[in-house]
């Protein structure tokens, strides 16, 4: 067994010139480093950050050991995280958004040009925000991970070991940026709907960067590995796992759809991760082909065993299963100036999709389905109750191994990276009400891909 405790500290990061600004969503004003606040502009110093670790192995015969751990991980924000883009807004950088109301009678044209760059003035910017912000909580914190496994070993004739375990992992204070200052449900303009207009009515979106975010990893990993022996070494590993969260990968993208649809009602967005694989099977193999010098089939003639000999063979196979997505509406009822999902009817899957109708993209017909929500309404479809294409590759290589002297060798390699070319689509075309809905018109990772390559090992 093994025990330990480790302690971290993570203070709230400070610009040296105190070029940080943060918006203070109880006053409607923008606190300025070293103007109208101190340099940690109201956000506060976490401390006890305490990670345990506990871990043990056991010996039940003596072919079998039982092993299992426990560990918490704090993680420091990254570049994408709040804490670290509080100088990218006014009065350091500007930004602005022109809200354009297609149901007003006289809308915005392009015509009408942009907006004026704001005033940079410290006072102008903290009394009177224009454009978009970035909301930075007091209680903004490190997130951390609870990791823990269980699992049993067992040698099996042959240099065979097999492995059978549970593995968790659960998120907790991650990154979930959202606006919020996103437009109630309504008629008419949009601004005056947004929650802070009584405080700020020029203010259009914040980005506040909450670290409310939860997720939740579960996986059965079994595998059969085969130490490199007699010439012939193999793994093989299945996984069935499943990932549940609330928020959106950090950059965006995969398919996700509008998170959080709705700001008021966060828990309704939590589904499967963007990244969920449900099936995943590999299986690798390193073979040293019998002929040549000192092996199985040797010839008389050195020339033969030169040419035929010292030849090693790899494989690399994975299939798995596709990623979820969530279908929008192309076209929102909510009016809210963001998007939305639309009402859930039926089952969307097809029984043989391809790349031409990968689901059923009707809306709002006898039978379809999708629906498209009540006016000023946002739809009860949640995330990722779609799966995209799987995926599955091939990998091979040969090795041929020239003996110099006897301690420089030359390798020859040749790998063919996606050898019969499968193509490997990507999401479909997801946006209801779209012509181009359900049809995939992109494909993810290389085609088939040769090289070839010398290798000098001295």
């Amino acid at each position: 067994m093994n025990a330990g405790l480790r302690y971290e500290h993570i203070p709230p990061p400070v610009e040296v010139a105190n070029r940080f600004a943060n918006f203070n969503v109880a006053t409607g004003k923008v606190m300025i480093a070293g103007h109208n606040t101190d340099r940690r502009l109201g956000v506060r110093n976490y401390n006890g950050l305490f990670a345990p670790r506990l871990g043990f192995a056991y010996q039940a015969r003596r072919s079998t050991v039982v092993r299992g751990g426990f560990g918490l991980f704090y993680n420091a924000q990254g570049s994408g995280g709040g804490l670290y883009r509080m100088h990218r807004m006014l009065p350091f950088a500007a930004s602005t958004t022109v809200a354009v109301n297609e149901f007003a009678a006289n809308y915005r044209q392009i015509k009408d040009g942009l907006p004026l760059i704001p005033s940079l003035d410290f006072a102008t910017v903290s009394n009177n925000p224009i454009g978009n912000f970035l909301a930075v909580p007091a209680d903004y914190r490190p997130s951390h991970a609870l990791q823990f496994n269980f699992g049993i070993q067992e040698q099996m004739r042959g240099d065979i070991v097999v492995k059978a375990a549970y593995v968790g992992n659960l998120g907790r204070h991650l990154d979930a940026n959202f606006n919020f200052n996103q437009a109630l449900p309504g008629p008419g303009a949009i601004q005056p709907r947004r929650p802070l207009f009584g405080i700020a009515p020029n203010l259009v979106n914040l980005n506040y960067a909450s670290t409310s975010g939860n997720s939740a990893y579960h996986a059965l990993q079994v595998s059969a590995e085969k130490r490199f022996a007699t010439g012939l070494g193999f793994l093989t590993a299945y996984t069935w796992s499943h990932a549940i969260d609330n928020v959106p990968l950090q950059q965006g993208g995969n398919g996700d759809g509008p998170v959080p649809q709705d700001p008021r009602y966060r828990f309704l967005d939590r589904g499967n991760s963007s990244f969920d694989i449900r099936h995943r099977w590999t299986q690798t193999a390193l073979y040293d082909l019998p002929f040549g010098k000192g092996r199985r089939f040797s010839a008389s003639r050195n020339w033969v065993n030169t040419a035929f000999g010292d030849w090693q063979a790899n494989l690399i196979l994975i299939f798995q299963t596709g990623l979820p997505f969530t279908p929008p509406l192309s076209s929102p009822v909510a009016n809210t100036g963001s998007g939305s999902r639309p009402n859930r009817l039926g089952d969307a899957k097809l029984p043989n999709p391809d790349p031409a109708r990968w689901f059923n993209t009707a809306l709002g017909t006898p039978g379809a389905p999708f629906g498209t929500p009540a006016i000023f309404t946002f739809g009860n479809a949640g995330r990722g109750f779609l799966r995209g294409p799987g995926r599955t590759n091939i990998d091979v290589s040969l090795f041929k191994q020239f003996d110099i002297t006897e301690k420089v060798r030359l390798q020859f390699r040749t790998e063919f990276f996606n050898l019969p070319n499968n193509p490997q689509f990507d999401l479909p075309n997801a946006a209801l009400g779209t012509t181009v809905a359900g049809t995939i018109s992109g494909t993810v990772g290389t085609p088939r891909d040769i090289q070839f390559g010398l290798r000098f090992v001295f």
